[in-house]
């Protein structure tokens, strides 16, 4: 669970997130272990703007059912927060996911955070391009718009999940093939 919680603070710092609570964890494993069989291993992040903040909820049962789901609730009516992060062993079940559906949640198994694959040799560098930049590759590319773009499907592809980039973000991809000092770019809307 140690390796799981450093990537997901990876993953928020890349977000642009400041962690609030739950980084004091990284340095007492014994503590942390300690949280988790009580499912007290939470951390809280924010951004500048003060609607934006998340929570890390880390279930450590192998199913997260109905009862489970009903203990978060309150955590996050309570601070006013929408968006979670909600990692768990085995599985979710369609129950616990509808009674989470009100809020922005994200589901990540822990064995996809064991190790952070955004920074793996072989997965490219991919960056979100903002408006001007977006519309001077529509320019440049003579496209009417960012549909007659190549899409990602943003529940699949780990970068997108990774970053959690909203439909229609236009992201540039450099990939190096071989010996090929300069990388080549390719651009992908999430779709």
């Amino acid at each position: 669970m140690l390796s799981a919680l450093k990537t997901v603070h990876e993953m928020l710092r890349d977000r642009g997130y400041v962690i609030k609570k739950g980084y004091e964890w990284l340095d007492d494993s014994k503590q942390m272990i300690a949280r988790c069989k009580k499912d007290e291993l939470v951390v809280e992040a924010e951004r500048k703007q003060p609607q934006d903040h998340v929570y890390v909820f880390f279930a450590t049962e192998p199913k997260v059912k109905v009862a489970r789901s009903r203990l978060y609730k309150p955590r996050m009516d309570k601070a006013h927060v929408n968006h979670m992060i909600l990692v768990f062993a085995q599985l979710v079940t369609p129950k616990a996911k509808v009674e989470l559906s009100e809020f922005d949640v994200e589901y990540f198994k822990a064995a996809e955070l064991y190790r952070n694959k955004y920074y793996h040799a072989l997965v490219p560098k991919h960056e979100a391009l903002s408006g001007e930049e977006a519309a001077q590759l529509l320019k440049d590319k003579n496209l009417p718009s960012v549909e007659y773009l190549p899409r990602f499907r943003s529940d699949s592809e780990w970068p997108i999940r990774y970053h959690y980039w909203p439909k229609g973000t236009v992201v540039r991809i450099y990939r190096k093939f071989g010996n090929q000092q300069e990388p080549k770019l390719y651009y992908r809307v999430v779709g």
